[in-house]
């Protein structure tokens, strides 16, 4: 009981010093009691001196000081986050302004450290403390503290939207990471069970729906390629071999729910996350690999470049896994370029042929392929296309 007394004086007393080293030294103390004390009845009034001393410390002028109040602030998030809920929202809110504070910090070091800090301290939201502080809180707090366990990530999406529309490419980069770190720790820590990280995974990629209706044009590929490394590094490594069954099948059905969403941007990254599924699989179920495969048909009708050009990836990946569509979807892409290209429809013209290509391109992967047939009609096809447009 009497440690947390002594070193919080200690901690205190040191961080008025006028050294750097020794202030640092002081935060970091506290922060390595923090974190293994998580059980004891000091605990939560550790946090909550913690929240204080990090605020202080992230003012401060030296680096390893403001690098020290993030170490404090993951050590909070890493032992459950107690202090955070112990008045409603208002601990969790504080500790966020913080770290969204340090992750756009001068010093890289500092603000990877305070994305760190970020992913730990909204992790904790899935922990015995969060639930215990919901049923525990006044009737008028407990609203905004169960949308916060219900929905822990709205604060990256937040977070990242308002970078995004300021330009701010290394805080959407930050936060992304942030996300990462929070999703590992919500499987690897709190065993969250894999349907319930879907969940998170799908509200994630719900602000890639805010993207596209900005002025911001220039900053859409780093977010895509965001979103594509929080996948890959997230759901892709983490889980197993059904759930990423699963996975795809529930990639197939919200891509279907969003069939007239107008964001290129959604429908870019989860045509990828669907060709990185497949590629990890190796292997798709026949009734999976053909309601994939028509909605990547129905990609093709999209008048984004990027949209088809990711389809067509889409195609030869599913080709290459489950050859069996081959014939059907050659014979599909084939008279719908026929017949667009015979009455000069350009842009419908232009998604088969995309369409095509990806079959095709999956063909030298494939032990039988397709009839010599398809392959030449094919090719007097293109050649007849590229003769017209230089006429």
């Amino acid at each position: 009981g009497s440690g947390f007394q002594e070193s919080l004086v200690i901690t205190q007393k040191l961080f008025k010093s006028q050294n750097d080293a020794v202030r640092e030294a002081a935060i970091l103390l506290l922060a390595s009691y923090v974190s293994v004390c998580n059980r004891d009845r000091f605990s939560c009034q550790a946090q909550e001196a913690s929240l204080k001393l990090a605020e202080k410390a992230y003012r401060d002028k030296a680096e390893g000081v403001r690098h020290s109040s993030a170490e404090l602030l993951a050590a909070v998030g890493i032992s459950g986050g107690q202090g955070l809920y112990s008045n409603g929202t208002s601990g969790f809110e504080e500790a966020v302004k913080i770290c969204l504070r340090g992750i756009d910090d001068a010093s890289d070091n500092v603000s990877a450290a305070f994305s760190n800090a970020l992913g730990q301290i909204v992790s904790c939201t899935a922990s015995t403390s969060a639930s215990q502080a919901l049923n525990s809180c006044k009737e008028g707090k407990k609203q905004g503290l169960r949308q916060l366990i219900e929905k822990p990530c709205e604060v990256f999406s937040s977070s990242f939207a308002k970078s995004f529309s300021d330009g701010k490419r290394r805080s959407c980069v930050r936060t992304m990471l942030a996300w990462k770190t929070c999703f590992h720790s919500l499987k690897v820590v709190y065993n969250l069970t894999d349907k319930k990280l879907s969940e998170v995974l799908f509200d994630s990629l719900q602000v890639l729906k805010r993207l596209d209706t900005g002025n911001n044009g220039a900053m859409l590929p780093l977010a895509q390629a965001c979103f594509v490394y929080f996948f890959h590094s997230g759901p892709l490594e983490l889980f197993g071999n059904a759930a990423q069954t699963s996975l795809l099948q529930e990639f197939v059905g919200v891509v279907k729910e969003n069939v007239a969403c107008t964001s290129n941007s959604f429908q870019i990254v989860s045509l990828q996350c669907c060709s990185l599924l497949m590629q990890r699989l190796g292997l798709v179920e026949d009734e999976c690999a053909e309601q994939v495969l028509k909605l990547l048909l129905h990609s093709l009708k999209s008048s984004s470049l990027e949209t088809l050009q990711q389809a067509n990836i889409a195609i030869a990946t599913l080709l290459s896994v489950h050859p069996k569509f081959t014939m059907e979807a050659t014979s599909v892409a084939f008279s719908n370029l026929t017949q667009h290209s015979s009455k000069a429809q350009g842009e419908a013209a232009l998604g088969w042929a995309y369409g095509l290509a990806g079959i095709l391109s999956a063909v030298p992967h494939q032990e039988l392929g397709v009839p010599e047939r398809i392959l030449y009609e094919s090719f007097e096809l293109c050649k007849s296309l590229c003769t017209k447009k230089e006429a």
